[in-house]
């Protein structure tokens, strides 16, 4: 299979390694991004920084769904963010 893959995860979650693993190892078009919240719900981060996760998510689908140029591919392949 040969997908593009967004994979979003935080710092307390159980699965945080593998943003990083999935982005270093997947030859699809790929992005991670990992920051200070739970498994979910990266918009409601406490404490800072949250991240426009639906934004994120509509960039990303755009790109690789509607195939219009929201300029993900400029993207770092993994983003973190490191807590205050």
């Amino acid at each position: 299979i040969h997908a593009a893959v967004l994979s979003i995860g935080g710092w307390h979650d159980g699965y945080r390694n593998t943003i990083s693993h999935l982005a270093a190892n997947i030859e699809a078009p790929v992005k991670g991004i990992v920051g200070p919240w739970i498994h979910k719900y990266p918009h409601y981060a406490a404490p800072e920084p949250r991240i426009g996760f639906l934004q994120e998510a509509l960039r990303w689908w755009d790109r690789w769904l509607k195939d219009i140029d929201t300029g993900v591919e400029a993207d770092p392949a993994y983003r973190a963010y490191v807590m205050d």
